[in-house]
């Protein structure tokens, strides 16, 4: 029929969209694809997907994201996550430290004690170098 009337009559009569007329069918090439990912991820195992996403695509595959990480997933190249370090103060420094007033302190009302850490602030600028550092206590009577 689509010989004799226009496509977007018979699809109005059909109660189908022409663009499902139009649409053709594409042959995904999971293989190779599979086998570009393993061959950057034996390349480079420490990437993650995010880096492997980039060296797909710079060999000229059209990739999103989402699909690396889950054919590196479904594969077993995704890897492990490693947790993140905190970061935590470093108290080796030969910079004086102030003590702790509030210790010693019986509270007896709230907000009568109030603490803030201002360690590692910088002080001045170009003509005071330096770092501020201890606790300030703000007590309340």
């Amino acid at each position: 029929m689509a010989g004799v009337y226009p496509v977007k009559v018979v699809c109005c009569i059909l109660p189908h969209p022409p663009s499902s007329y139009y649409h053709q069918l594409q042959e995904k090439d999971e293989e190779y694809l599979k086998a570009a990912i393993q061959e950057v991820c034996g390349r480079y195992p420490s990437y993650g997907y995010l880096r492997v996403t980039a060296q797909v695509r710079r060999a000229g595959w059209r990739i999103n994201r989402k699909r690396v990480y889950k054919l590196m997933s479904e594969n077993g190249t995704l890897g492990q996550n490693r947790p993140q370090k905190r970061q935590m103060t470093n108290n080796e420094h030969p910079f004086p430290c102030y003590p702790d007033l509030a210790q010693e302190l019986v509270i007896e009302n709230p907000d009568q004690v109030g603490v803030a850490d201002i360690s590692y602030i910088r002080r001045g600028g170009v003509h005071l170098p330096g770092y501020a550092h201890g606790r300030v206590h703000l007590l309340h009577s």
